[in-house]
């Protein structure tokens, strides 16, 4: 369940669009945006472009037009994120969302400092910062656990964040301008205050969370070998050779290995 605390998104009703970042507390925090924002205000989101290699959940991404981009390559990352926000903005007046924080934190404390590339973005798209607290989304789904429980999260919006001034195109690219770094303290600042007079309680991962996610993996298991049995069953009668079902079964391994280790 995620309630909403105040005004929630409707605290930003006079923008149509802008850049909304987020504590990365969770992987369950895409869904829990397109919940705290409207399902008419989901905006699109920004993440690493390995995610996007995932089997179905990353092809699923990108059909529904979120935004890939390659941190090892912090200029095309840029270019790409501008390009694609852009045309997200103008076109569908939606916004984006991307994590400052650049990456989940692993003991649910805020990952500081914040990255810049929010910052920029804001500032060549001329679009506000638009802040969202979660809260207890840690405690449903750390690191450690390999599932979800089930509990209550709470979001909050905090105030909006205007835009830096634009600047000249040779100096669009430019990090570690003074602008830039108050932009990012003062963001630093929002979160820090807000989280000091609301903590969170951490949720200690008991015998029975343990318990819980073996029967998880089992179900997990006993389904993908029902279906591996099925579709050999059914392959093999619509004459495909063992060497074929056998490297079928090869990439279908490795997907799955890939998609546990890049996703939860």
């Amino acid at each position: 369940r995620v309630r909403v605390e105040g005004e929630g998104a409707g605290r930003w009703s006079g923008i149509p669009h802008g850049v909304i970042v987020y504590n990365h507390a969770s992987n369950l925090d895409p869904f829990i945006l397109f919940v705290a924002c409207g399902g008419h205000r989901a905006p699109k989101f920004v993440g690493k472009k390995v995610l996007f290699a995932v089997p179905i959940f990353g092809w699923m991404s990108l059909a529904l037009g979120q935004v890939p981009i390659n941190r090892g390559d912090p200029k095309k990352s840029i270019a790409t994120m501008n390009e694609r926000v852009a045309a997200i903005m103008s076109r569908w007046s939606r916004s984006v969302a991307v994590s400052p924080e650049g990456t989940r934190t692993k003991d649910g404390h805020l990952v500081l400092p914040f990255k810049k590339g929010v910052f920029h973005l804001s500032q060549q798209m001329q679009a506000p910062i638009l802040p969202l607290a979660i809260h207890g989304a840690f405690d449903l789904w750390p690191p450690s656990r390999l599932f979800t429980g089930v509990g209550e999260i709470t979001v909050r919006a905090l105030e909006a964040q205007p835009p830096l001034p634009p600047l000249p195109e040779a100096e669009a690219h430019a990090s570690g301008t003074a602008a830039t770094d108050e932009a990012r303290m003062r963001l630093q600042r929002t979160y820090v205050d807000h989280f000091s007079k609301q903590r969170d309680k951490p949720a200690p991962y008991t015998f029975g969370h343990m318990a819980e996610d073996a029967l998880y993996v089992g179900v997990a298991v006993v389904a993908f070998a029902a279906l591996k049995s099925g579709c050999w069953l059914l392959l093999a009668a619509a004459g495909f050779s063992t060497e074929s079902l056998a490297v079928l079964f090869a990439i279908t391994t490795v997907s799955i290995t890939f998609l546990v280790h890049h996703y939860l």
